[in-house]
């Protein structure tokens, strides 16, 4: 039974996890230059921003950062 109530992510679901949301960085890069809305720009500049500091923080951090990317996300619809 876990102490911390987190699920305990496998190294290779972390590179997994980190490699989708590297995809998903290039992804958003990509709809920005074709379209130019101020709220996707907001959310790509969010989005880059926090999985860069994700990267260096410990999954703590990572997994508040994850719920505060969501709730930008569920705002933008």
């Amino acid at each position: 039974m876990e102490k911390s109530g987190i699920y305990p992510l496998k190294k290779k679901e972390l590179f997994e996890l980190f490699d989708e949301l590297h995809k998903t960085k290039n992804l958003l890069i990509d709809i920005v230059q074709k379209e130019n809305h101020g709220a996707l720009i907001n959310f790509k500049s969010e989005f880059i921003e926090e999985l860069y500091e994700i990267e260096k923080d410990n999954f703590p951090d990572f997994k508040k950062k994850i719920f505060y990317l969501l709730n930008i996300l569920k705002n933008l619809s």
